[in-house]
């Protein structure tokens, strides 16, 4: 039986993976973000939603870029991702027909 693929890590695990790494506190992090040691423990234990300037300076602190890419391209660094599930018609849905057919 083939293994399952490893989803990739979480983008909050590969920040806390590198502050680990480099022995960092959050303390210092903060010190190295401009963030205070509160936000810096939030964000990284999942329970505050940054701002994009957060994770920018958490990443550049850290030594990592934030990328974005589009989703073919992403994909492909990790494998495809599931298929989308198929969409649920309403009854009046299924009864206007395909999309862009009669009706107003």
């Amino acid at each position: 039986m083939p293994d399952k693929p490893v989803p990739p890590p979480s983008l909050l695990e590969t920040f806390e993976t590198a502050r680990r790494r480099q022995k960092l506190t959050y303390k210092a992090l903060a010190q190295h973000t401009g963030l205070s040691e509160l936000a810096v423990g939030r964000i990284l234990q999942g329970k505050a939603s940054p701002r994009l300037s957060s994770l920018e300076a958490l990443a550049d602190a850290l030594g990592l870029a934030l990328l974005a890419l589009p989703r073919e391209w992403a994909e492909g660094l990790h494998g495809p991702s599931e298929p989308a599930a198929p969409r649920v018609q309403t009854r009046i849905q299924k009864l206007r027909g395909p999309a862009g057919e009669g009706g107003s």
